[in-house]
């Protein structure tokens, strides 16, 4: 009697919960977005004189050969 009524309860649980993890997993516009950017602090001389580091893209972020 109590595995049946656990069994009843997940299930209505899945069938509530899955349509609304469907929702939330389509894209919409204002949504924040991630990206994967390889970069590397350079130092860059400022106009001034003073040495800034700044962050650049990599040419190559992976190696040629493993």
């Amino acid at each position: 009697m109590r595995k049946t009524l656990t069994s009843i309860l997940l299930f209505g649980l899945a069938a509530a919960a899955g349509p609304l993890a469907y929702a939330q997993a389509r894209p919409a516009s204002g949504n924040i977005e991630f990206k994967n950017i390889a970069e590397v602090e350079v130092e860059v001389k400022a106009a001034d004189g003073k040495i800034e580091k700044n962050a650049a893209r990599c040419k190559r972020p992976f190696p040629a050969r493993w």
